[in-house]
């Protein structure tokens, strides 16, 4: 989902989620080929056409005012790399329908320069010690950018708060240099994703559509 290439961290940093679809070094990433990236206030439904067509929020946080939430009987532990990495994969798969990853996809992740170690979550249930939800961020500290990538929660275990127990937590552990948060999502996800970032104080009205 790349729009321009030879992005610099200058024209980047004056309108992160204005400027790309992505964070700054996916966008660097992305193979462009068969894939078209417009932003909502250049698009036109004509564009269409016979392409599959996907619309993606992109919204920020300053990491100021962060009020952290804790929800009773459930406590946030780091991920261990000796035992978690079979509980990153199943806590994902199990929350998606169409989306799938494996041990190499994590492996990818934990190797990646923008891992941060502090920033890989779980929440526990206290009295079972059972991990029903994940949260994961990446940090570009070439543009102190804190990146949402994966905030999970199992299905029997949302709507009391524990998508908001993640996010406010990640905010506060962000480290100290980072000046802002980005996180970008599937606006026609029927869990709303949007809404709970917003909630936790994520900003902005930039929507990216995606033409393959």
């Amino acid at each position: 989902m790349v729009r321009r290439m030879g992005s610099t961290i200058e024209e980047y940093l004056k309108n992160p989620c204005r400027y790309s679809a992505l964070p700054l070094y996916k966008e660097k990433r992305q193979n462009s080929i068969n894939i078209q990236v417009i932003h909502d206030s250049e698009f036109k439904q004509e564009l269409i056409q016979n392409k599959k067509h996907k619309r993606f929020f992109r919204i920020s946080h300053n990491l100021k005012n962060i009020d952290k939430i804790m929800i009773p009987g459930y406590q946030i532990r780091k991920y261990n790399d000796e035992t978690d990495r079979d509980k990153v994969v199943q806590i994902i798969n199990q929350s998606y329908s169409n989306i799938k990853i494996d041990i190499n996809d994590v492996v990818k992740m934990l190797n990646d320069e923008v891992f941060n170690p502090d920033m890989w979550i779980f929440v526990v249930e206290e009295n079972t010690k059972k991990e029903i939800a994940l949260g994961i961020c990446q940090y570009d500290d070439k543009v102190f950018e804190v990146v949402f990538d994966w905030i999970q929660v199992i299905p029997e275990c949302r709507g009391i708060g524990i998508g908001l127990m993640l996010v406010t937590y990640l905010l506060a552990i962000a480290p100290s240099d980072a000046k802002f948060a980005t996180v970008s999502g599937d606006m026609d996800n029927p869990s709303s994703p949007e809404k709970l970032y917003r909630k936790c104080g994520f900003k902005g009205n930039d929507v990216w559509h995606i033409l393959r």
